[in-house]
């Protein structure tokens, strides 16, 4: 069983005075095939200060965002979601709303380097390739630069709200902690984002990026039973997109999951922290299935046979209770017919 305190996550920027997320997605995938990942998105408002410092450098200003993830582990492997989410029809499934247009940014070649999204509901936004490697000198944080066109012209294009969307593939780790009983075992999602108490030794808590609204979403599979979840933060339930999913997975380097209708369901959890993006996240859901395995196997041949015994000694003890009565009743019988002999010939009367 994994650790319950290994439940921290961060997100953290050099360049946080410079930025702000709007909103944080954090979506762990549990598949039936036991593939387990987590993507990470996050949509980032550049200040005027970010835009101004880019201009003025010619465009050498880093914008790096960096994830705390308790479970990653050395071979964890990871990548940017900018190939997939370039699609329009894997961007309408991931943000659940219409595209209503959609226009590239080239850098002056002809492969696009970041797509303008407009939607029918939502605020307009450039998603942006990354380059995810390692954050060394912190163990477990995943660094994220930020790939903007080079060319000015290309760059103003991009305006002033950003997206970005990674992957990170658990390797031995279950991404829940684990708890198994006679009878079920129990799937514990405990997210806690930003929570100062929860980070470790050294960590660079001054660089905690501001996070306005924070999404958690758990696919998880449909034997599952959602057994307790936080109201507060806790939205919908519903059975995942098969063939959507399918498509969507399909372009990640070593997902490629294999999903068919009625497979998985979809846990949606928010909360909003506008007022005071600086405060922490928490979001807490378990979720409980059904054990059938040797242990199970074991027990029920176990009360089968002693619903067995039960049943003949049963049987038994009627048999032998049937018998007293009988002879009780003869016993009476014999009495009133013989009972006045029996005491004249002892004298009794």
């Amino acid at each position: 069983m994994k650790k319950t305190s290994d439940n921290g996550y961060f997100i953290t920027s050099p360049n946080h005075e410079m930025v702000s997320v709007e909103k944080a997605h954090f979506c762990t995938w549990n598949l039936p095939s036991g593939l387990e990942f987590l993507e990470v998105g996050l949509l980032v408002k550049l200040e005027n200060s970010f835009l101004m410092d880019f201009e003025r450098l010619k465009g050498t200003t880093r914008l790096v965002f960096n994830t705390y993830i308790p479970w990653y582990e050395e071979g964890c492997s990871f990548g940017d979601l900018f190939p997939v989410l370039k699609d329009e029809e894997n961007a309408r499934f991931v943000f659940n709303d219409q595209v209503q247009r959609t226009s590239f940014v080239s850098d002056g070649g002809r492969m696009p380097q970041g797509v303008l999204f407009e939607f029918q509901e939502g605020d307009p936004f450039c998603l942006l390739p990354v380059v995810i490697s390692p954050c060394y000198g912190i163990d477990k944080m995943v660094s994220a630069e930020v790939s903007f066109p080079k060319k000015m012209d290309d760059f103003k294009k991009v305006q002033n709200r950003i997206y970005i969307r990674f992957y990170v593939k658990s390797k031995t780790q279950s991404i829940p902690w684990k708890h198994g009983g006679i009878a079920k075992t129990s799937f514990c999602y405990d997210i806690k984002v930003n929570e100062p108490r929860n980070a470790p030794n050294g960590f660079p808590l001054n660089e905690t990026t501001p996070i306005q609204a924070c999404y958690c979403l758990h696919i998880v599979p449909a034997s599952f039973e959602c057994s307790l979840q936080d109201h507060t933060a806790f939205k919908s339930i519903r059975t995942l997109e098969a063939a959507e999913s399918a498509v969507y997975t399909s372009g990640i380097p070593e997902i490629a999951a294999k999903i068919t209708p009625g497979d998985c369901l979809v846990v949606f959890n928010k909360l909003k922290h506008e007022d005071n993006p600086k405060l922490p996240f928490s979001f807490f859901t378990i979720f409980t299935r059904e054990r059938i395995g040797p242990s199970q196997l074991a027990l029920a041949i176990g009360a089968n046979i002693g619903c067995g015994l039960l049943a003949s000694w049963t049987w038994i003890a009627s048999l032998i209770f049937l018998a007293l009565v009988i002879l009780v009743a003869v016993g009476i019988s014999l009495w009133n017919r013989f009972g006045a002999r029996i005491r004249s010939a002892l004298g009794l009367i």
